[in-house]
């Protein structure tokens, strides 16, 4: 019960908070971002609550933006910002599109400014996306997911390996790479050791798993046995099996 109304009041609160959101009447803080000094009028307490970069920088008597209360980001694209600053005020992640580009610069960013619950919320994003929403995604854009995917391994961390490897199952059952283009992409993306890793990841548990031939998802633990969730008949992912809804298939 006491839960139900710590969150009501805790939404309360944001609500409140967006009223002076980039207000320059009620800021306390000035932060100035991009190439073309795009400025955000924010305040201290809320910037600091979440940010450990804008904590440090605007201690008193340590860092002259603590005494001027004006930080300059120029490695930081306005859009990136916009995106991070509406969270710290509200909770919300507005991401559009939902990969690509955009939320690599949102993650980096949020990486530079020590945001470590931003950062996880946007590892969860893309998880859910790649689960719910990928399946749907018209050839070109699974290629463009899939090479994002490649540089996204890049800005992550060792401890982000088991949302990566949740995320490569989704993408290699359902978006279905032909060999050749996984080797072209592994090289003209750079991949790191994380994207390796999240690959071999992937291929490990779904050879352990029955498979959704009609989702292609691995199959409810709860559901009845030879059926998944959504109501399709599953099978064995036998990793050594030449089989459509198999990962060697896919991977050669």
């Amino acid at each position: 019960m006491n839960s139900g109304k710590e969150s009501d009041i805790f939404i309360l609160e944001q609500c409140k908070l967006m009223r002076i959101f980039d207000d320059r009447d009620a800021s306390d803080v000035t932060v100035t971002v991009g190439s073309k000094g795009t400025v955000f009028y924010l305040h201290r307490l809320v910037i600091c609550l979440t940010s450990g970069f804008f904590k440090a920088a605007l201690k008193p008597n340590t860092f002259k933006e603590g005494i001027t209360n004006e930080i300059h980001l120029p490695e930081i694209k306005s859009e990136a910002f916009k995106v991070i600053s509406r969270w710290m005020y509200d909770g919300g992640l507005a991401l559009e599109p939902a990969y690509g580009a955009h939320v690599q610069n949102v993650y980096d960013a949020a990486d530079y400014l020590q945001m470590p619950t931003l950062k996880e919320e946007l590892l969860d994003h893309l998880l859910k996306f790649t689960r719910n929403k990928s399946l749907a995604l018209l050839y070109s854009q699974r290629k463009d997911l899939f090479c994002f995917f490649i540089r996204f391994c890049n800005s992550c961390s060792t401890s982000d390996l088991g949302k990566l490897t949740k995320c490569a199952e989704f993408i290699i059952l359902r978006l279905r790479p032909k060999p050749e283009e996984l080797f072209q992409q592994i090289i003209d993306n750079s991949a790191g050791h994380l994207f390796t890793a999240a690959v071999i990841g992937a291929a490990q548990t779904l050879r352990l798993t029955s498979l959704c031939i009609n989702c292609h998802i691995n199959s409810d633990r709860d559901a009845a046995e030879g059926m998944c969730g959504c109501g399709g008949r599953t099978v064995q992912a036998d990793i050594d099996a030449r089989k459509p809804y198999t990962l060697k298939y896919w991977l050669g």
